[in-house]
């Protein structure tokens, strides 16, 4: 699927990142990903912005954090549903200081309007993927039971 990248927001650069730089990094967060086996297949209809063509997809907002750990304010679960289905770059959002001080070598900064090729996999709302239940979306993109 190929899709359009945003601006990214003020103080952060936009980057394709080859996930071997980062996986590290991500471990060390004490808030650990979901599993990859347990995320559904699928990405959340709020993850586009569809009114453009092709779509444009928000990544995730990263930062390396004072203790090293990678940490999101937003977007883990799209980062790890990439990295479950072997995207070759994964789009990030990343602060300027923690790209610096990542020194990263095989990722790149990449401007708004890159195109880039996401897997395949369906789009879903959110409501459909809850299955009516009420319990939070994280839930919702893991196959977490509902008791």
């Amino acid at each position: 699927m190929r899709v359009k990248l945003p601006d990214p927001q003020e103080g952060y650069s936009l980057i394709l990142c080859d996930w071997s730089e980062f996986e590290h990094y991500w471990q060390l967060n004490s808030v650990q990903p979901i599993d990859r086996g347990e995320l559904h297949d699928a990405y959340l209809s709020l993850w586009f912005e569809h009114d453009a063509e092709p779509p444009l997809f928000t990544p995730g907002f990263a930062s390396l954090w004072p203790d090293g750990y990678l940490g999101f304010t937003s977007g883990r679960h799209r980062t790890n549903l990439l990295v479950k289905h072997r995207a070759d770059w994964i789009p990030l959002e990343i602060d300027y200081d923690s790209l610096t001080r990542l020194g990263l070598q095989r990722s790149r900064v990449v401007r708004a309007g890159q195109l880039v090729d996401l897997p395949d996999l369906p789009i879903r709302d959110p409501v459909e993927m809850r299955s009516g239940a009420s319990r939070c979306l994280c839930c919702a993109i893991a196959r977490q039971s509902w008791d």
